[in-house]
């Protein structure tokens, strides 16, 4: 199975008995994070175990996207106040937020790495999913968004 697409797509670089290594970028593993979150709650015994092994493999994967996104204790706080005293009244937002120039823009700087994390290669070994092993009640919706991983 080789599947190879431009920009953003999946490219799978070699089938192995139980897993397929996947190279494509941060963001569309972060897609097929939430797509295994989706289907987490399946039945299935097989299935359950590749979801909970496969959500495990991109957890750790993600962890540094996930640690960069992470904000500040101290913008915590800030954003905290904002949404107490300004709520969604953009010229009082932007009053607060010109009070604290520097910490809103090491969240700025913080949000692009993020995204550029986002667009960043990634090779992961994913276990793969035998049509057999799938839930019968699983939606049109949730076999798109597993493709990559279903044989």
């Amino acid at each position: 199975m080789l599947q190879s697409h431009k920009n953003n797509k999946m490219e799978v670089v070699k089938n192995v008995e139980e897993g397929v290594t996947v190279e494509t970028t941060v963001q569309t593993y972060v897609d097929l994070l939430s797509a295994m979150y989706n289907v987490q709650d399946l039945p299935g015994l097989k299935f359950a175990q590749k979801v909970a092994d496969n959500i495990g493999t991109l957890e750790a994967s993600l962890k540094p996207l996930h640690d960069e996104l992470q904000p500040s204790e101290e913008f915590d706080v800030f954003a905290a106040r904002v949404r107490a005293e300004a709520g969604n009244d953009a010229e009082k937002r932007k009053a607060l937020e010109d009070e604290y120039p520097e910490l809103v823009a090491e969240r700025h700087a913080q949000l692009e790495k993020g995204q550029e994390m986002l667009l960043t290669p990634l090779k992961l070994t994913l276990r793969k999913f035998h049509t057999n092993e799938l839930p019968n009640d699983i939606t049109a919706r949730q076999l798109k968004a597993l493709k990559s991983v279903i044989n």
